[in-house]
């Protein structure tokens, strides 16, 4: 068979036919290969960002809860500042009361020392 035979012919284009279909596969192929690296990259990166963003934010989170009282604590704090007010409470109480005491004690001192004077002053009244 030679060149010019029109089957050898037709077999030799098939030939470079399929040679330029499995040139444009391969083409694609590796233009989604390299597109799927670029993509994996890109992942990788935004991950490892990611990641450490996390884990920043994951400290600043253990540093807030460090800072930061628990409700036993607080509550513990809250007994103590009520025992305080209840004992100045108890304190201020008893000094109204005392202080109401004094005041009528000095009322009655008063009352019994004008009655003396008025009654000295009828004395030196009569004496004259």
């Amino acid at each position: 068979m030679s060149d010019a035979d029109p089957t050898t012919r037709e077999l030799a284009i098939e030939i470079e036919h399929g040679k330029e279909v499995v040139n444009l596969r391969v083409n694609a192929l590796t233009a989604r290969l390299d597109a799927s690296d670029k993509a994996i990259r890109v992942y990788e990166t935004s991950m490892q960002e990611w990641k450490a963003s996390h884990n920043e934010w994951r400290k600043s989170l253990e540093d807030s809860r460090k800072d930061t009282l628990s409700r036993s604590e607080v509550n513990a704090r809250f007994e103590i500042l009520m025992a305080r007010v209840d004992a100045q409470e108890k304190s201020i109480n008893e000094n109204r009361g005392r202080a109401t005491g004094y005041n009528a004690s000095w009322g009655i001192l008063i009352a019994i020392l004008s009655l003396l004077f008025a009654a000295w002053l009828v004395v030196v009244e009569m004496k004259k």
